[in-house]
């Protein structure tokens, strides 16, 4: 059969009590606030919305840096865009 005899132990202190009493509200303390920012849609959508822009604005970051190194290709391009219109333009009036 088994033994049915429990270990004795002695009964915790005042000051033990009061430890596990603040570990206790520690921890429901730290559960409460999980549970709030879990329910906070409001915040979530815009910590998200933050996390998006914030990765958007580092993938288009190359994109506008190369804009920037070819400013030079891009105005002289469009330079002769608008010198050949004006050509066009010149020599319709023309005929």
């Amino acid at each position: 059969m088994t033994d049915s005899r429990k270990e004795s132990r002695p009964a915790p202190t005042a000051q033990e009590l009061r430890a596990r009493a603040e570990i206790t509200r520690e921890q429901l303390g730290e559960t409460v606030e999980a549970l709030a920012a879990k329910a906070d849609v409001k915040a979530r959508v815009h910590n998200k919305a933050a996390a998006a822009k914030h990765q958007v604005s580092e993938k288009a970051a190359p994109v506008r840096d190369t804009v920037l190194r070819n400013r030079t290709l891009l105005l002289a391009a469009a330079g002769a865009a608008g010198a050949l219109l004006v050509f066009l333009a010149v020599r319709r009036t023309q005929r």
